[in-house]
């Protein structure tokens, strides 16, 4: 019965991991597509703490729930 629990929760990381990389993937060819230089709109970002907390958090939120579906 061990066995079953280590492989489940195991596939169930792996799927976690594959989302969170296929979503960075996704991203960064959309960022590409668009011509946007992404390392530009960062600075902009870090240069407003309040911009810098809500982008981060959002961030967080939605790997949050992207990981949370997948499990």
């Amino acid at each position: 019965m061990t066995e079953i629990l280590v492989v489940s929760t195991a596939h169930t990381l792996a799927l976690a991991l594959f989302a969170v990389l296929l979503v960075w993937a996704t991203l960064r060819f959309l960022d590409r597509i668009t011509g946007t230089p992404f390392s530009e709109i960062k600075e902009v970002i870090y240069a407003d703490p309040k911009a810098a907390a809500l982008y981060n958090g959002m961030r967080f939120l939605g790997a949050c729930l992207l990981i949370g579906l997948a499990l």
